[in-house]
């Protein structure tokens, strides 16, 4: 069990640094960036008015608002239902939640990349890496599937494949809203995996405080 429980720590660990380090290497090599930039226009090209407005309206589900209301829904009805271990993993999603933001306004400000089409920003929401609806769209993903797991609902199968067809679609609506290049989907999803394996390490901890 320790030795499960340093692995998962480890893993988190590594994942975020791995976040990181792509973020710095998209600033100072050439090559990587204009493998990030060729990426991105595959999958821009012949992206019209339609598209994008449609892209953006979709990313809204993955804002932070529409993310939260989500959680706050489901938090009601496990405590409804009085579900102690449901309520255990929701509130381990919520606090995941607000170490992805923390750590993705972090790397924005400090890796600084501008968003596309942006010469000069404003604020750090101009800034484009990590993506933080790819990083909020994982999170969510990772908890849900985890809690239909051991929930009554079903087609369990089916409603997972759901949610991550949601992430991939919300990854793809980034770009194709011209927010994000495609190594900005990359960071966020790293960043999400590595936060959510530091959070899996703190269940047992929030479940017995839960007990009190």
């Amino acid at each position: 069990m320790v030795i499960m429980v340093k692995h998962r720590v480890t893993i988190g660990i590594s994942l975020i640094l791995l976040s990181v380090i792509l973020g710095i290497l998209l600033r100072v090599s050439k090559l990587l960036w204009e493998i990030n930039m060729s990426l991105t226009k595959i999958l821009v090209n012949g992206v019209n008015d339609v598209v994008i407005n449609a892209s953006t309206i979709l990313s809204y589900t993955a804002s932070i608002p529409a993310v939260w209301i989500i959680v706050m829904l489901l938090m009601i009805t496990a405590f409804i239902k009085s579900n102690d271990l449901i309520k255990v993993l929701i509130t381990a999603l919520l606090i995941n939640l607000m170490l992805s933001e923390i750590a993705t306004l972090l790397l924005k400000y400090h890796i600084s990349i501008p968003r596309p089409g942006l010469e000069q920003v404003s604020d750090v929401s101009s800034y484009a890496y990590p993506s933080g609806h790819v990083a909020r769209a994982t999170t969510t993903a990772l908890w849900l599937s985890r809690i239909i797991g051991i929930s009554n609902i079903k087609p369990k199968r089916f409603i997972k494949v759901v949610i991550w067809l949601w992430v991939l679609i919300i990854s793809i609506c980034r770009v194709t809203s011209l927010n994000h290049y495609v190594l900005d989907l990359l960071g966020g999803f790293l960043l999400s995996l590595g936060s959510y394996s530091l959070i899996l390490r703190v269940v047992p901890i929030i479940r017995e405080r839960l007990r009190r």
